[in-house]
C-alpha cells in the first residue's frame, strides 16, 4: 500500500502549483481611474488614437482589448487629492476587457502598460487596479519636466527608474 498524502490526490496539488501566478482569460479584467480635465469625447479620442482603436459611443475596440470609458459618479476633486485611496474618486474610469479569448496575455498587459504610460506622457494621472497590477510599472511623481516610473515588467529589472520626457500636445491630458 502506498503513503498517503495530506492533499489527497496530488495530481490536483501540482497542476494548481503549475498554474499558480498564471495569467488567464478570467483574470485578464483591468480597470484604469484617470484623473484628466478632459472631456470625454477627447479622452476616448486620445485612447483610441493610442491604441489603434475604433470607436462606438465609448466604447474602443482594438485587436487585443476593448475599453469602457466611464465617468464616475463617485469622483470628488478633494477626495481625489487628499486620500490614499484617492484614485476612486478621480473623474474616469476604464473597464478593459480582452477582446477574445485568443489574447496572449502578456502582449496584453505589456498594452496596458502602454496605455498607462500614455497617460502619464501627457501629465494626467492613472492608476490600475488589476488581478496583474504587479507585472505594471508603477506611477511614482512627476514635476513640470518628467514623468518617473518604476518598472516591474519583465523585461526590465525591478526598481529601475525611468524619466519620461512630457511631451507637449495641443490640449493636454493633464487635470
Amino acid at each position: 500500500m502506498g503513503q498517503s498524502s495530506h492533499f489527497g490526490d496530488n495530481r490536483l496539488f501540482r497542476q494548481l502549483m503549475e498554474n499558480f501566478g498564471t495569467i488567464t482569460m478570467n483574470n485578464l479584467y483591468c480597470k484604469i481611474y484617470i484623473n484628466t480635465a478632459l472631456p470625454r469625447t477627447l479622452l476616448v479620442n486620445f485612447i483610441a488614437k493610442t491604441c489603434h482603436g475604433t470607436v462606438t459611443l465609448r466604447t474602443i475596440s482594438s485587436t487585443l482589448f476593448q475599453i469602457d470609458v466611464i465617468t464616475n459618479e463617485e469622483a470628488d476633486p478633494r477626495l481625489a487629492t487628499s486620500s490614499e485611496d484617492g484614485f476612486l474618486y478621480y473623474p474616469y474610469y476604464l473597464e478593459i476587457d480582452p477582446q477574445n479569448s485568443a489574447v496572449e496575455s502578456n502582449l496584453y498587459v505589456t498594452a496596458i502598460a502602454g496605455l498607462l504610460r500614455s497617460f502619464w506622457e501627457q501629465g494626467a494621472t492613472a492608476v490600475a487596479s488589476c488581478d496583474f497590477e504587479e507585472e505594471l510599472p508603477r506611477f511614482v511623481s512627476k514635476d513640470q519636466q518628467t514623468v518617473t516610473v518604476v518598472s516591474t515588467l519583465p523585461n526590465r529589472p525591478a526598481g529601475i527608474q525611468l524619466s519620461l520626457p512630457v511631451s507637449g500636445v495641443s490640449q493636454s491630458l493633464a487635470s
